[in-house]
């Protein structure tokens, strides 16, 4: 089990240079999973706000595929909400994780939080994706950067009132940290 949170920097967190040997102890960390594990993600929303939440994995193929909790039809996950005090399972509770598979070597998932729904990502994703994999909830993404538009696009959108509200310019990408964050998971497939 391995677990994640955003981390709210205080006044007096320093950055330090990495060295050899801290770049030695922060490998020696990751997980180490065999092909066909299995693994899933619990989500709780620890904030008095409902949050939406994308999932996005990559392999070290260079591979970008988006994993949903609904069927064939929808990524439906990212346009329903996790209300405050709620926890979610990824995938779907009861479920018995997602099968580790691709090239063996580093692999990650990034989850993406944000108040407001990834309608523009859901769009992007249902015009470059495939199923990879019949009947689980994983597509690989055929032109994964217009999805990293997308989703851009869609924090920028949640973030407009915070930054129209200390007055910076929004006709350019402007991200308001207090309204998402990320959660990266990296894990080694041997």
């Amino acid at each position: 089990m391995a677990q994640r949170e955003p981390v709210r920097a205080g006044g007096d967190y320093r950055l330090e240079p990495l060295s050899a040997e801290s770049e030695k102890s922060a490998s020696a960390h990751i997980l180490s999973l065999a092909e066909g594990s299995r693994i899933s993600y619990r989500l709780y929303n620890d904030s008095d706000r409902p949050v939406y939440f994308a999932v996005f994995c990559s392999d070290s193929a260079g591979r970008l595929s988006v994993l949903g909790t609904e069927g064939k039809e929808s990524v439906g996950v990212m346009s329903r909400a996790i209300a405050p005090g709620e926890n979610l399972t990824v995938p779907a509770a009861g479920a018995v994780g997602l099968a580790v598979s691709g090239a063996i070597g580093l692999a990650e998932t990034m989850i993406i939080f944000s108040e407001k729904p990834f309608a523009q990502t859901l769009a992007a994703i249902e015009a470059e994706m495939q199923q990879t994999r019949d009947a689980l909830p994983i597509r690989a993404l055929l032109n994964p950067l217009n999805v990293a538009r997308a989703v851009l696009e869609d924090l920028h959108a949640a973030s407009i009132p915070g930054v129209q509200k200390v007055g910076i310019s929004t006709d350019d990408l402007a991200l308001d940290v207090n309204v998402w964050a990320t959660l990266s998971f990296v894990y080694r497939v041997v």
